[in-house]
C-alpha cells in the first residue's frame, strides 16, 4: 500500500472491525510505519524549558470533537509552567485560535516539512489528537518531533509508531491485557479517557422531560 492517506483510513476501519483482533492490528499498524515513516536526521538537545511547551496536532479544531474535548483542556493549562501551541490544518475560529499561546496552520506542508517546521517551535511534548483520519502526522512523528510524543483521542489502538512514547487510554478502552499489542505505553486516566464539555455549545439548554410535567411527576 503505497498511499497513505488510504493506508490511513484502513487502519481506522480495522479498529472497528469485529473480525480482527489486537494482535492482528497491531501487525498492520506496523506495517503502516514501516511504509509511512519519514526519514530525518536524530533531533538535537535543548537545554530545559523554562514552560514546557506542549504541541497539540487538530486537522479540524472547529471540529465538535475538538472544542468540546480538547479546549477545555487546553484552558485549564497551568500557564506558568506550560505554553499550549495549536497546530492545525487549516485555520480555525478566534475562540479555537485565542485558547493557545502560539497557533499554526501547517495543512500545507508534506510530512517532511512538518518535522523541520515542527522542531523549529522548540516543543517539549506533541499530542498528536487526528488518530489516523486524514491530516494526522503519525509519518512526521516517526522522525520524532518532539522528546515526548503523545497519541490521544481519535484512535484507541495502537499506532504502531515507534517513536509515539504513550498513548492516554482507561481501563475499558484499553484494559491491561493488551498491552502486549501496543508499541506506546498505556497512561490510563481515570474513568473515561474520552470526555465532553458543551458548556460553549451554541446549542439550546437541556431542559426536564417533557413528559414528566405532563405526569405530573
Amino acid at each position: 500500500m503505497r498511499d497513505a492517506d488510504t493506508h490511513s483510513l484502513m487502519c481506522q476501519a480495522l479498529l472497528k472491525s469485529p473480525d480482527t483482533d489486537d494482535a492482528q492490528r497491531l501487525a498492520f499498524q506496523k506495517d503502516w510505519a514501516r511504509k509511512h515513516a519519514v526519514a530525518a536526521a536524530p533531533m538535537s538537545d535543548a537545554p530545559p524549558p523554562d514552560r514546557i511547551r506542549v504541541g497539540y496536532i487538530g486537522s479540524v479544531w472547529d471540529s465538535p470533537y475538538l472544542r468540546f474535548q480538547m479546549l477545555p483542556i487546553v484552558r485549564a493549562h497551568d500557564q506558568r509552567a506550560f505554553e499550549a501551541i495549536g497546530i492545525a490544518g487549516m485555520n480555525a475560529s478566534w475562540a479555537v485560535r485565542s485558547a493557545f499561546d502560539e497557533f499554526y496552520v501547517a495543512g500545507h506542508l508534506s510530512d517532511a516539512q512538518f518535522v523541520e517546521f515542527a522542531r523549529d517551535k522548540k516543543l517539549d511534548v506533541v499530542v498528536e489528537l487526528n488518530g489516523f483520519s486524514p491530516g494526522h502526522r503519525f509519518g512526521s512523528l516517526s522522525a520524532r518531533v518532539a522528546p515526548v510524543q503523545v497519541s490521544y483521542i481519535n484512535h484507541n489502538g495502537t499506532s504502531g509508531v515507534s517513536n509515539i512514547d504513550y498513548i492516554l487510554g482507561d481501563e475499558i478502552a484499553s484494559p491491561a491485557e493488551l498491552d502486549p499489542n501496543y508499541t506506546e505505553d498505556i497512561w490510563r486516566l481515570p474513568g473515561c479517557f474520552a470526555c465532553f464539555d458543551y458548556t460553549d455549545s451554541e446549542g439550546p439548554s437541556v431542559d426536564p422531560v417533557p413528559a414528566i410535567d405532563a405526569a405530573g411527576l
